[in-house]
C-alpha cells in the first residue's frame, strides 16, 4: 500500500504543472471585428440600362465592411456593409445593409448582403433595394482588426416603384490595402 501514494502525489503534481502552463502559455480568444475595404468592378445588365439606349455598362466603386462573431475561419459572422458605387459614371449609389458570412470552405467564405441604396443621378433620384454575394479570398485575421478580401462579387439592385426587373451587376472585388501597397512602396523608396 505505501508504494501506491507517491503514484498518486506525482500524478497530482503532474496535472497541476500542465494546468499552469496552460494558463502561462495559452492566449485568450476574442471575437473581435474584423473589417475591409475593397474596389469593385464589373459590368451590370438591366432594364434600366436598356431604356438608356443600351444592353450593359460599367459599375464600380468602393465597398466596406465590418464583420462580428468570428474567432476563427469556420465561424460565422454578421455585421453592417455600405457601398458608394456608380453605374456607367452616369449616377452615385449610395448604399447600406447588413452582411452574413457563410464559411463554404477555409479561407473561401461566401458573404451575403440585403439592403437599400439611393441613387442620385440622370434619371432622376430614388430608393433601391440590394442584394449582393461575395465568394473569394478572405481569412480571419488573427493578429489584428483588418481582414484582406479579393473576390467575385455578384449583385441586384431594383429601384423601388421600377417596372422593370432590376439591374444584374457582376464583377470582382481587390482590396484596397493591395491597391494602395505600390504607392505605400514608392513612398518608402522616396524617403530613403
Amino acid at each position: 500500500m505505501r508504494g501506491r501514494a507517491p503514484c498518486r502525489v506525482q500524478r497530482r503534481w503532474g496535472a497541476a504543472a500542465s494546468a499552469a502552463l496552460l494558463l502561462c502559455v495559452c492566449r485568450p480568444v476574442r471575437a473581435d471585428p474584423q473589417w475591409t475595404v475593397g474596389l469593385v468592378g464589373g459590368g451590370a445588365w438591366g432594364a434600366p440600362l436598356a431604356e438608356q439606349g443600351t444592353s450593359g455598362g460599367f459599375f464600380g466603386g468602393v465597398h466596406g465592411d465590418v464583420l462580428l462573431g468570428r474567432e476563427r475561419e469556420r465561424d460565422f459572422a454578421v455585421g453592417p456593409y455600405a457601398r458608394l458605387a456608380s453605374m456607367r459614371f452616369e449616377d452615385a449609389r449610395f448604399s447600406g445593409g447588413g452582411s452574413v458570412l457563410v464559411p463554404v470552405w477555409s479561407g473561401m467564405p461566401l458573404v451575403l448582403s440585403g439592403g437599400a441604396f439611393w441613387r442620385a443621378g440622370v434619371g432622376g433620384a430614388g430608393p433601391g433595394v440590394e442584394v449582393w454575394g461575395f465568394w473569394g479570398l478572405r481569412g480571419h485575421n488573427f493578429h489584428g482588426d483588418y481582414s484582406l478580401a479579393n473576390g467575385v462579387v455578384f449583385g441586384w439592385q431594383r429601384e423601388v416603384g421600377g417596372r422593370d426587373g432590376g439591374s444584374v451587376v457582376i464583377g470582382a472585388q481587390l482590396d484596397a490595402a493591395l491597391v494602395a501597397l505600390p504607392f505605400v512602396l514608392l513612398y518608402e523608396a522616396a524617403r530613403r
